[in-house]
């Protein structure tokens, strides 16, 4: 898969408990683990508003960086994959359109097998391409819960036809601002091989 997936890679949540902020620690944590394991190159991290946005220029630059940079990009949504960005158009129809393969954020939770056969779904039905899930364990997550990842992440994979990418766990990194170094390190718990 290599770094040609995550060049124009579609990073969103499926349902996230902490309105969005899965799919940016994932972004940011790729971007510091680009920047402390792969340098010279850099990974770059383009947002796409909810609403609103000035949609050609986005695109603009977005193109121009997929088509001409030595560097991957990466697309931001911080939000749910099912999303209305107008009235006929979600996240995975951007997704489609710009073709950019998607990763999606899924909270480790008892809706977490639920969460990921419908977002697959949605993914299949608007044509887009998922490369794959990403679960992140928040520290209320009950132990019970915990403890069946390994059955709910087999699931998944079978329920799905698609690979879990890791399992990050989000205990104090919201408790201000975090050195790109130690999110290095927390992202090397992804599953790079299939990254790149």
């Amino acid at each position: 898969m290599g770094a040609t997936v995550l060049k124009g890679c579609l990073i969103a949540g499926t349902w996230d408990p902490d309105g969005g902020s899965t799919a940016q620690w994932l972004a940011r944590g790729m971007q510091a683990y680009w920047q402390h394991f792969r340098p010279p190159q850099a990974l770059h991290i383009l947002t796409i508003p909810a609403r609103g946005g000035d949609w050609a220029t986005l695109w603009q630059t977005y193109s121009q960086q997929v088509s001409g940079g030595a560097d991957p990009v990466l697309l931001l949504y911080p939000g749910s994959l099912g999303d209305g960005l107008t009235p006929h158009t979600t996240v995975a129809d951007l997704a489609r359109d710009w073709r950019s393969p998607l990763i999606l954020t899924l909270p480790l939770g008892r809706q977490m097998v639920s969460q990921a056969v419908a977002f697959a779904a949605l993914v299949r039905h608007s044509q887009a391409h998922l490369v794959g899930f990403v679960v992140f364990e928040v520290e209320e997550t009950p132990f019970e819960e915990a403890m069946d990842l390994e059955k709910m992440a087999s699931q998944v994979e079978t329920l799905t036809q698609t690979p879990l990418l890791g399992c990050l766990r989000i205990p104090h990194l919201a408790e201000g601002a975090v050195a790109n170094a130690d999110l290095a390190r927390w992202a090397t718990d992804l599953n790079w091989e299939r990254l790149g």
